[in-house]
C-alpha cells in the first residue's frame, strides 16, 4: 500500500528538524571561543580561511565580504533565523548594541540562514515587528560553513572583528543572563585592538 503522507511528513520533518536543532543550542550556555588570529582552520579553533563571499543584503544590493570585515570598523556578524527561537531571545540586545556602538565605529550585520527565495518578505516583516535597527541580508550555505565551528550548524552564533578585520570574539548560543555583557566586552576589546 502506496503511504500518502510521505510528502507531508517530510515537511514536517524539514520544519521540525531546525527548530529542534535550535531549542537545544537554547539549552547550552553562550560560550566565547578567542581566536587571536581568527584565520586558522576550524582544527585549530579558528574559521577557516575565508573566501570574499558576495552577501546578499535585504534591502541593498550585495556587498562583498571584505568590504564589511577590515573597513575600519569593528564588525559583529550574527547568524541567526526568523524560527530560531534563541536568535530572536538575543535581538534586543543586538540592537542596543548597534545603538550605542554606532558612533564609534561599529557596525552590526544580521546574516540569515533561510534561503532569501523564500524568506526575504518574512524576514523584512519581521525586523519591523522586532526592531532590528542593523543591516540584514543572508548567509549562503558556503558562508555559514566558513564561520561555523560548529558541526550541528546550530545558531545563533555571532562573530566580532577588530577594525582590521581581524576575529576578536565568537559567541555561541544564546544566553540572556550574558549576553549584553559578552557583546560589551567582545566589542570594546575590537574597538582597542
Amino acid at each position: 500500500m502506496r503511504n500518502t503522507n510521505r510528502p507531508y511528513r517530510e515537511r514536517l520533518c524539514a520544519v521540525i528538524a531546525p527548530v529542534l536543532l535550535c531549542l537545544a543550542t537554547a539549552c547550552e550556555p553562550s560560550s566565547v571561543v578567542d581566536t587571536p588570529s581568527g584565520r586558522g582552520s576550524k582544527a585549530e579553533g579558528g574559521i577557516k580561511e575565508l573566501k570574499d563571499f558576495e552577501v546578499q543584503m535585504l534591502d541593498a544590493p550585495p556587498v562583498k565580504l571584505s568590504k564589511l570585515a577590515g573597513d575600519k570598523k569593528v564588525l559583529l556578524v550574527n547568524f541567526w533565523a526568523t524560527w530560531c527561537g534563541p536568535c530572536v531571545g538575543e535581538i534586543p540586545y543586538l540592537a542596543a548594541a548597534q545603538k550605542e556602538y554606532r558612533d564609534k565605529g561599529v557596525e552590526l550585520i544580521g546574516l540569515s540562514v533561510e534561503d532569501p527565495r523564500e524568506a526575504s518578505e518574512e524576514v523584512r516583516a519581521f525586523a519591523r515587528k522586532n526592531g532590528i535597527n542593523y543591516q540584514l541580508g543572508f548567509a549562503s550555505p558556503e558562508l555559514f560553513d566558513a564561520f561555523n565551528d560548529d558541526p550541528r550548524g546550530a545558531i545563533p552564533q555571532t562573530f566580532i572583528f577588530s577594525k582590521d578585520g581581524k576575529l576578536v570574539k565568537h559567541i555561541k548560543g544564546s544566553n540572556p543572563s550574558l549576553m549584553k555583557e559578552m557583546l560589551e566586552e567582545g566589542i570594546e576589546e575590537a574597538l582597542k585592538a
